[in-house]
């Protein structure tokens, strides 16, 4: 306490002393010495922002975020609060507020407030530097007020604070450290403990603390993404607009997969906001289970012991709360690096002509003439000190090349700022570049659209690795055998282009690119050629198709333990940056800080101690696919074992279809198989299949028939003449045999009868023993949908079922819906129907499972069960085209959280049509269906039962055994 005294003077602290008052509107009173109160509002906790924008990006240098009445020209809409006043009283206004550009003019951010509706007469915003600004006194009553900001001019005001005192002696404290003491304590603010120990917390929520969350999470670690602004994506966001670039090569590692499903290709920097695919970024994150999102909260503190990260303190920006952040390892994902530096990492900072920050703008054309006021206090410039924005301003209106990245950050906007109006000015106001209009107006008509306030910047300084990766090493192409991410962006740095610097040589805002050591004029002339974009080849051998792998030793911090770095402010030179800096390159190099996050987990290790140890893990981890997650990375293909000859089913004068096995209390194990006369011929399964059983002392047989266990039964029945394609499952001490039955005109033919192969339904026996006999019911178990638009409004057939986590039963059924033409209709699809009880009745899902846009009939013959170890639901799906595994005729495996919604699995490809033989030979079959699988009582996946079909036409049952697994 005897350092936090120290922000006070003997008379606040005691009046502080006395405890806090929380009231409406985000504000608190603080009854002072003598009866005085004091009430505190923080601006950017109004409850209606109106058209002012909360800006965070200052707070490590101001104290607080703020309100911006970001208008461009335009006064924006009244921000709006209510705030509780204690007593009847005088009360003095306070606002904390800066005039952005002091000079001989007026303040361009000039703003007033308005309590109940009345304006007060001092106009705010006038005073050089963040300082409180002393208002008016007003007489205000017990109870809620109505408290206003109203912007006067439309080029960003800003509002800190607003504080109400009827102590006329009482000076506010006017420190910029973030939430001090003081202001935590007129607020009541509380530091909220961490509320469980993280895996990784990842700081920034751009591409790269994306991609290092999202990786990190799917391979089970619990991790905390937080994010200062109330959207992902960094400088890839709608606050901001650059399209990420940098591609996605697969020849070492598919980090670029995971990436591009939250940073598809987007066409151009500085389109509108909707292309930048906010919306979509933090659907991504909130589908990840295991990750915490917390936008709105800036990172300002860490405290370290032993030299690891122990906590971080982010302060809630539309909350009254500092919540601590505690996790195992953490990720600098920031770009500038500020984890990192706060916590006392080795770093490098350029000492000048750095890259700098650009905000990006944009205008458009519209029906009429659109005035732009008079701005003596933006740059003053002409035609010859910027190129023609030809309906935006692109990545090169750009400043701060050689002012402190940190301390300067605010500057450094606001001169961005300051250019891009006076540009303005320049083009509506004296006639610059009125000859590029080729409306003919002269851009009286012209308005601006869109001005970036969030600032987006290139380089900061660099958290040094075990490597710092320079120009040389790219050039060179020097190999490390720790690579893992490809850079394709060229060696691409940014300097004040000299033609413009000219005009303004004290801070230009124009830049030009270098690449590789040349610059991008088409014929290298530094002086008079005013080109921006890329025109010339990479220098010094760095090609770009090829790309360079960047090691993974750039990727944490050397000397602080617990330290990962995804972003721009990875180990690199200055050089070096200008290749590994674009956003999809470093949220690929978060892919593999999220991974190998997950190794040090696993072996209680440190960054280094990843690769000194485990890089070889770390390079299979790393060549996962992007969706792959750990929860779901049962490969069911390395459990299949050679088969057999004498493990298959066979007889000379059936068709025999599939095999669904269970174990009677006997010990004898009993499959149910579909089975129909061979001189009937094959397509005859939909007119004389019947569903018999058969008995062996091993799940692998050898197998003998015993009985019909659902024959024939009379054409009057919903399944009276053909049963077919069993599933035998044992739910609370009964067997339930679901298949699919249908009736119809009987007829032989030599072709499939669409009668009854419209008439299929789904249907439950039920029985107490595995001999019967079996209760069959009057009606399907599940029936067409009366809608004839309903995806199975034709047929239903070949149920699979299984018990739910929570004791509910999961069944998917293969349907037939009537879109297409008959009789084949179509589309064949799956759907999904849940019920309290095995025979019903079941709720349909009518969202369609296993299905790919395009392809009337990808799969079919599901065989699903949920795996409780790893809390997901499975399923072997016949492939029937190749168009999930590009294997051709296949299983695949697929995988869901819920039963619902249905993905393909990391190890999707589980078997063609060729089986391995004991003998080491191998059998080609034209067939492999009807997947099933028998699991013994521990859960242990034992058998793999398919049905065959032979070049002669012949089909059979063959059984395939399973290596050991873990429990299920």
């Amino acid at each position: 306490m005897g350092i936090e005294m120290s922000f006070f003077t003997q008379k606040q602290w005691i009046s502080l002393a006395v405890s806090v008052v929380f009231i409406t509107g985000c504000a608190a009173s603080v009854p002072m010495q003598n009866h005085h109160q004091t009430v505190l509002i923080e601006a950017e906790q109004f409850t209606d922002g109106g058209g002012w924008k909360v800006d965070t990006q200052f707070i490590d240098i101001m104290g607080s975020p703020y309100l911006l009445a970001h208008g461009m020209g335009r006064p924006v809409r009244n921000a709006e609060t209510q705030v509780s006043i204690p007593q009847n009283g005088s009360y003095r206004f306070w606002v904390r507020t800066k005039n952005w550009v002091p000079g001989d003019w007026e303040a361009p951010g000039r703003f007033k407030v308005l309590i109940n509706g009345q304006e007060l007469q001092t106009v705010f915003g006038t005073k050089p530097g963040w300082n409180w600004q002393k208002g008016d006194i007003v007489n205000l009553t017990k109870g809620t007020a109505e408290l206003e900001l109203k912007d006067l001019t439309g080029f960003d005001g800003r509002c800190d604070a607003i504080l109400l005192t009827t102590d006329e002696q009482y000076m506010p404290d006017n420190s910029s450290e973030p939430m001090n003491q003081w202001r935590r304590q007129l607020l009541g603010v509380k530091i909220k403990p961490s509320e469980k120990e993280y895996d990784l917390v990842v700081v920034g929520g751009g591409l790269s603390g994306m991609g290092s969350a999202i990786s990190a999470a799917r391979m089970g670690l619990k991790v905390a993404l937080i994010q200062n602004r109330p959207v992902l994506g960094g400088n890839g966001s709608s606050e901001i607009r650059v399209a990420p670039r940098g591609n996605y090569p697969k020849w070492l590692y598919p980090f670029g997969d995971l990436v591009n499903e939250f940073s598809p290709w987007i066409k151009s920097n500085v389109g509108p906001g909707e292309q930048y695919l906010d919306n979509l970024r933090e659907q991504k994150i909130r589908d990840e289970k295991n990750i915490d999102l917390f936008l709105n909260h800036h990172a300002y503190k860490v405290t370290t012991k032993d030299h690891k990260i122990d906590a971080i303190y982010a302060l809630a920006v539309t909350e009254k709360v500092i919540r601590e952040f505690k996790g195992r390892f953490v990720v600098d994902a920031t770009g500038h690096g500020v984890i990192g530096y706060w916590a006392g990492a080795d770093y490098h900072m350029e000492d000048d002509d750095r890259m700098g920050m650009s905000n990006l703008w944009r205008w458009k054309q519209t029906e009429s003439t659109v005035r732009f006021p008079e701005i003596p206090w933006a740059l003053q410039v002409t035609e010859e000190g910027f190129p023609y924005p030809n309906k935006k301003g692109e990545w090169y209106w750009e400043s701060g090349f050689n002012k402190h990245p940190l301390k300067d950050l605010e500057a450094i906007r606001d001169h961005n700022l300051r250019a891009v109006y006076g540009t303005w000015s320049a083009i509506k106001n004296n006639g610059a570049y009125a000859h590029a209009d080729k409306t003919g107006y002269m851009h009286s008509r012209a308005a601006l659209e869109w001005v970036a306030f969030v600032g987006g910047t290139r380089e900061t300084l660099q958290i040094l690795g075990d490597v710092v990766l320079s120009k040389e090493d790219i050039v060179s192409d020097r190999q490390f055998d720790d690579a893992c991410v490809i850079a394709t962006w060229g060696l691409d740095l940014h300097y004040a282009h000299p033609l413009y610097k000219e005009h303004t040589p004290e801070d230009p805002f124009i830049s030009r690119a270098h690449f590789g050591g040349r610059v991008d004029d088409a014929k290298g002339d530094l002086a008079s050629n005013p080109t921006f974009s890329v025109t010339s080849k990479d220098g010094h051998g760095f090609d770009r198709k090829k790309g360079y792998a960047v090691p993974y030793r750039c990727l944490y911090s050397r000397n602080i333990e617990n330290l990962f770095v995804s972003g721009r402010n990875m180990s690199v030179t200055h050089e070096a940056l200008g290749t590994v800096r674009v956003m999809q390159t470093l949220g690929m190099c978060g892919v593999a800080v999220g991974r190998a996050a997950y190794l040090c987990e696993k072996y209680n290790t440190t960054p280094r101690g990843v690769y000194q140890d485990h890089l070889e893990e770390m390079k299979k981890v790393w060549s996962l696919p992007g969706n792959y997650r750990k929860e779901d990375e049962l490969d069911f293909r390395s459990l299949i074992q050679p088969t057999a000859e004498e493990n298959r089913f066979i007889d000379e004068d059936y068709f025999i279809w599939g095999g669904s096995v269970v174990k009677g209390d006997e010990g004898k194990y009993h499959m149910y198989y579909s089975r129909w006369p061979r001189k009937c011929g094959f397509s005859a399964w939909v007119t004389h299949s019947e569903i018999a059983h058969a008995v062996a002392d091993s799940p692998t047989g050898p197998f003998q028939h015993q009985d019909i266990a659902l024959p024939v039964r009379g054409k009057t029945y919903w399944d009276g003449l053909c049963t077919h394609n069993p599933t035998v499952k044992r739910f609370g001490g009964k067997y339930h045999l679901y298949y699919m039955g249908n009736t119809g005109d009987g007829k032989e033919m030599t072709g499939l009868n669409w009668v009854h192969r419209n008439n299929q339904r789904v249907g439950v026996a039920v029985a107490d023993s595995p001999n019967g006999p079996w209760k069959r019911f009057d009606q399907p178990l599940v029936d067409v949908s009366p809608q004839k638009n309903a995806p199975d409004s034709l047929c239903t057939n070949n149920p699979s079922i299984t018990k739910m986590h929570d004791g509910r039963y999961l069944l998917i059924y293969k349907c037939v819906g009537q879109k297409n033409e008959l009789p084949f209709g179509g589309p064949v699809v799956h759907l999904a129907a849940i019920a309290n009880s095995p025979i019903g009745s079941f709720r349909k899902h009518m969202e369609p499972v296993f299905t790919m846009p395009g392809v009337m009939f990808p799969a079919e013959d599901p065989y699903i069960w949920y795996q409780a170890d790893k809390k997901r639901y499975y399923a072997l799906v016949k492939d029937n085209h190749g168009t999930f595994t590009k294997r051709g005729k296949s299983t695949a495996l697929f995988t869901s959280e819920d039963g619902l919604k249905w993905d393909l699995s990391p190890h999707k490809f589980v078997i063609d049509v060729n089986v391995k033989m004991s003998d080491g030979s191998v059998k080609k079959f034209n067939r492999l269906e009807r997947s099933q699988i028998y699991f013994d009582e521990m859960g242990q996946p034992k058998v793999l039962y398919f049905a065959t079909q032979t070049k002669s036409g012949h089909s059979f049952n063959i059984h395939i055994p399973l290596k050991e697994t873990s429990p299920l």
